[in-house]
């Protein structure tokens, strides 16, 4: 009886998904040898079809030469349904040292270019296939509508009632 639950049990949690361990996880790898990867800590699901994901872009020594970029590092919120995408940080780096950055305010999302579309579905399939179950958690950075407090008078009268004259937060209403 004992060794039934047992195989009864090992079988049961074999079944069950593993969740994806840290680090980066391979999307593709094209014909000159560039990789395309994405950190598996930095996914968060941002909607029904939505993902807020970092990749890395590997380049091959010698895309990376003609580049003058070995490493290509974005953070973007990717539209899995539509192919589109949501750029909010890049950086490329030569080696180890930082050679251009950038940062983008929430935006639209814009459709992918026809040179990323395979890049895009190949993180698609990734993303859907490892985090599809995954829940959905909200980002400040990702939403359209910055959220507001709805009862502000009441809260802020509440806080004047409880804190020194100098909360600023308070003599600001």
């Amino acid at each position: 009886m004992l060794a039934a639950c047992v195989a009864f049990t090992s079988t049961s949690l074999a079944a069950q998904e593993a969740p994806p361990r840290p680090g980066l996880l391979p999307v593709l790898t094209g014909g000159d040898g560039t990789q395309v990867l994405v950190d598996a800590s930095s996914v968060s699901r941002s909607g029904d079809s939505t993902f807020v994901a970092s990749t890395v872009l590997r380049f091959a020594p010698l895309v990376a030469e003609q580049k003058q970029v070995g490493v290509e590092v974005g953070t973007d919120e990717i539209d899995c349904g539509r192919e589109q995408v949501r750029t909010m940080m890049w950086a490329m780096y030569r080696q180890q040292a930082l050679v251009l950055e950038g940062d983008s305010l929430p935006g639209h999302f814009n459709p992918v270019a026809a040179d990323w579309l395979p890049i895009v579905r190949a993180t698609r399939g990734v993303l859907l296939g490892t985090y599809g179950s995954a829940q959905v958690e909200y980002e400040l950075r990702t939403v359209d509508v910055v959220p507001e407090l709805r009862n502000a008078t009441r809260w802020a009268t509440r806080c004047r009632a409880t804190s020194p004259p100098t909360c600023a937060t308070c003599t600001s209403r």
